[in-house]
């Protein structure tokens, strides 16, 4: 099964709504952007093992900005 990861800009957006969703019961691992794909720049991602859906819309109802979304 191929995982599936949302990057942000910079590590205080990835840690934000990394606490964002733990808040709502939904647990994510950080790792650098650069995993995944180099040409989106030097920020930081999220992959999430379940929930993803319910997690964009949580993340999207709060503000947050997510850069780009994928799967590896």
């Amino acid at each position: 099964m191929a995982k599936k990861y949302m990057m942000f800009p910079s590590i205080t957006y990835a840690m934000k709504a990394k606490n964002t969703l733990r808040s709502h019961g939904i647990y994510a691992d950080m790792v650098k952007t650069s995993q995944f794909k180099t040409q989106k720049g030097c920020g930081y991602s999220l992959i999430v093992h379940r929930n993803f859906e319910k997690a964009l819309t949580v993340l999207r109802n709060n503000g947050i900005e997510i850069t780009d979304i994928g799967s590896q």
